[in-house]
């Protein structure tokens, strides 16, 4: 393996930092504007669903920055160190520690279908 591989990902790791940061931002200030108002059952069964998806971002995005600082230290040691299985375990911990965190996200987005289809469901029986 080129030392330089890990490297040439971080980029595409970056731009799923950023997304799933605006997503936990977003999904902060939904429930900053839901515990505003008083609550009746409903909303706080939607607060405590939005407090879990936030969790389960707040673990994406850990995952994700585990899986940069491997795919670094991955390419630092294949390039000052010349060793040949370190950077390969460091690869595929970085490897391992992103498909965590996209598996993390593809729950995140199943269920906030779920909870906006509660959501809509709401709305609708209220009409």
């Amino acid at each position: 393996m080129e030392w330089y591989l890990p490297i040439t990902i971080i980029p595409g790791v970056g731009v799923l930092i950023v997304s799933t940061t605006n997503q936990l931002l977003g999904v902060n200030e939904e429930i900053r504007i839901l515990l505003r108002e008083k609550c009746d059952d409903f909303q706080k069964e939607i607060i405590t669903l939005k407090i879990a998806q936030l969790g389960k971002l707040t673990h994406a995005t850990f995952f994700l920055y585990l899986s940069c600082s491997f795919f670094v230290c991955s390419g630092i040691v294949g390039a000052f160190l010349q060793m040949n299985e370190a950077p390969n375990v460091l690869l595929i911990c970085g490897t391992v520690s992103l498909l965590i965190s996209l598996a993390i996200l593809i729950v995140y987005g199943y269920k906030q279908i779920i909870i906006r289809k509660k959501q809509f469901n709401k709305i609708i029986n209220k009409a």
